[in-house]
């Protein structure tokens, strides 16, 4: 199997005076859910998705894409979070191979959704995998009847794509979506 290493990977777009990036930065994992509305990891409300923030950072088959507003002088860490998606690694068993998939994304415009929905394609196609997600309006075809996580090294990993399309946390980073739908975008993207 080819090495498909998420941090082999490095992927940014420049995008009227905001930068959308993939990235691991702990800063940006630990806020995914604080800095954006709409998510249950806000820990500054509670402490009951906790876990599921560091399972975030412990697993390396996760990652962070960010949009933020383009700061010069700001360091990249510090700028607050606009809009964001976690992405990570599944397996497909009945193909036998590794899956780019994006979980929901917060955001606050239509445009941060397809600015973070191509920087995603983009990176898709740079590790040559195909790329999924769980629609929240169930529209497209499904494409695969189910992905698998792998047990990864943190004790607990979070998923929005589970149950409901809400937060669920997961023990030893075991999860199955079922039904993710296959996304085909041209490269030049949508925006």
């Amino acid at each position: 199997m080819r090495n498909v290493g998420l941090n082999k990977h490095f992927t940014s777009l420049d995008i009227q005076n905001h930068i959308v990036m993939d990235n691991d930065d702990c800063m940006d994992l630990l806020l995914s859910g604080t800095e954006v509305r709409g998510s249950c990891q806000n820990f500054l409300h509670g402490t009951s998705y906790i876990e599921g923030l560091l399972g975030y950072m412990g697993n390396g088959a996760n990652r962070i894409v960010t949009l933020k507003e383009y700061m010069p002088d700001v360091p990249n860490s510090l700028q607050p979070i606009k809009a964001r998606a976690i992405v990570r690694i599944l397996w497909d068993p009945n193909g036998q191979q590794p899956v780019l998939f994006m979980e929901p994304v917060f955001c606050n415009t239509p445009q941060h959704f397809w600015a973070i929905l191509e920087l995603c394609n983009k990176k898709a196609h740079e590790m040559q995998l195909p790329l999924a997600i769980k629609s929240r309006c169930g529209t497209g075809k499904n494409h695969w009847k189910l992905l698998q996580s792998l047990q990864g090294p943190a004790p607990w990993d979070m998923s929005d794509s589970t149950r409901n399309l809400i937060g669920t946390l997961h023990k030893d980073g075991i999860f199955n979506i079922e039904c993710p739908e296959k996304v085909i975008l041209p490269l030049e993207g949508a925006i």
